[in-house]
């Protein structure tokens, strides 16, 4: 052995194995704390991209509601979308985040025009702009978030699916 040629003690083989075996010990930690950091960066991933679905699903629904029902316009919830898009930026493919960022584009186009609105209720019929979110406008805009959520959440779920099977 090497060892032996080397004319190494029996103390000086326990350190040779101590060294070894350490090594061999933080090699394993390492690959282990590496996988633990992984799944966790996947799990938040998820969990962004779960949020974002979610939201997108709720504009859908919502837009859906003004134009079929003739229901009042609010604004739309953005939260998911603004903590997220950094991250899903990060991961996603970058097709499936425009599919994403589509319907948020209509979501800020709908919400713009109502806080506009809003911002100008209080103030005199005959100094107050036309309202920016009309029958014929509102009707347009939530059937742009509509269109987009529908090519977009198929697209986002089977992300989900796949990242749950891998």
């Amino acid at each position: 052995m090497v060892v032996e040629l080397l004319g190494v003690s029996d103390l000086g083989r326990a350190g040779i194995g101590a060294v070894a075996g350490g090594l061999a010990a933080s090699v394993i930690t390492l690959a282990v704390n590496a996988y633990r950091d992984r799944t966790r960066q996947r799990r938040a991933d998820a969990a962004a991209l779960q949020l974002v679905i979610f939201e997108i699903g709720n504009a859908q629904r919502a837009a859906q509601s003004i134009v079929n029902r003739n229901e009042a316009a609010t604004s739309f919830p953005v939260k998911a979308w603004e903590d997220g898009r950094l991250r899903l930026a990060q991961f996603l493919d970058p097709d499936a985040w425009l599919l994403a960022a589509a319907v948020y584009d209509a979501v800020h186009g709908l919400n713009w025009r109502y806080q506009f609105d809003k911002d100008h209720r209080s103030e005199p019929q005959e100094t107050r702009p036309p309202p920016a979110l009309n029958g014929d406008d509102l009707v347009g805009v939530c059937t742009r978030i509509d269109a987009a959520a529908t090519v977009a959440l198929p697209a986002l779920r089977d992300l989900v699916r796949y990242d749950a099977a891998v």
